[in-house]
């Protein structure tokens, strides 16, 4: 069995090499994807078996470079793509965005308008079609699957959930609005091992993968609190500052999820729990 990862040093990468043993997995360096006939190459020494495309970029406020977003979102799934077409592989992960959706004032369903209007979602978008396309005349088993917001040990340190907790031990606090429909990484992975398994049935689709709750980041901020025992979360000095992302609707429709025998084992106390108790291990 052969498993190529792209994205592999990313916060989700490093999460899923844990499920697979190391003699399995190729990773894919960035500087690879720019290039199909490089891929190519590669495939023909060792011809895949799962490939799960995680790499991309844009969905960070600091990852403003359109030229990079649309080189990391859409020329390197082509690039992928091309090199391996020609390979009977069990399944192709493309990780997409749920930032796809643009702004809903209702659960997202994979058969809404895909509505985005940034450069990011735009291009996650454009990944997409190029999926459909692709299974539409090559007849291959790819999925495209929409992350809502994944989170776990290890996220970078300017993530919301390490920033609260950060504060939290600081006694002071910078809260923006925003609604999150938080999945935790373990959860997000048992998806992926779901769909991999299924994707020549559902070939060309898209499937959510999100709890189908949502909370707003002062929910996040209490529960923090609360596991910390600092049960008054008013001590805390909190400033209220604007957010260019505050919606009031950021939650998954998962029935095509659940449907596949996904359930989340995790809650968001228990999610961030875990979180809590890796940082003091560290």
């Amino acid at each position: 069995m052969q498993i190529y990862v792209t994205g592999a040093s990313g916060f989700i990468g490093k999460h899923l090499l844990e499920r697979f043993p190391k003699r399995n997995v190729i990773c894919l360096p960035h500087k690879y994807l720019s290039d199909a006939e490089t891929l190519k190459k590669m495939f023909e020494k060792e011809p895949p078996d799962y490939i799960y495309h995680l790499a991309g970029f844009g969905n960070m406020a600091h990852q403003d470079d359109e030229t990079e977003i649309v080189h990391a979102n859409i020329n390197s799934l082509m690039n992928l793509l091309l090199a391996s077409k020609d390979y009977d592989y069990k399944s192709f992960i493309n990780v997409s965005s749920s930032s796809v959706y643009g702004i809903k004032d209702h659960p997202m369903h994979e058969t809404n308008s895909l509505d985005s209007k940034s450069f990011y979602g735009v291009t996650k978008i454009a990944g997409e079609l190029l999926v459909r396309a692709f299974v539409e005349k090559y007849d291959k088993p790819i999925v495209n699957v929409r992350p809502f917001s994944v989170y776990g040990p290890n996220e970078a340190s300017y993530r919301l959930i390490p920033t609260l907790i950060r504060c939290i031990k600081g006694g002071e606090m910078i809260l923006a609005p925003g609604m999150h429909d938080w999945i935790y990484i373990d959860d997000f992975l048992d998806a992926l091992m779901f769909i991999q398994e299924v994707a020549a049935e559902y070939k060309g689709k898209a499937i959510n993968i999100g709890t189908g709750v949502q909370y707003d980041n002062y929910d996040v901020l209490k529960k923090l609190c609360f596991i910390a025992k600092l049960n008054n979360p008013n001590i805390l000095k909190i400033e209220h500052v604007k957010n260019l992302r505050s919606f009031d609707t950021w939650v998954a429709d998962n029935t095509l999820l659940k449907s596949l025998g996904w359930t989340n084992n995790y809650s968001l106390t228990e999610g961030l729990q875990k979180v809590w108790n890796s940082l003091k291990e560290s």
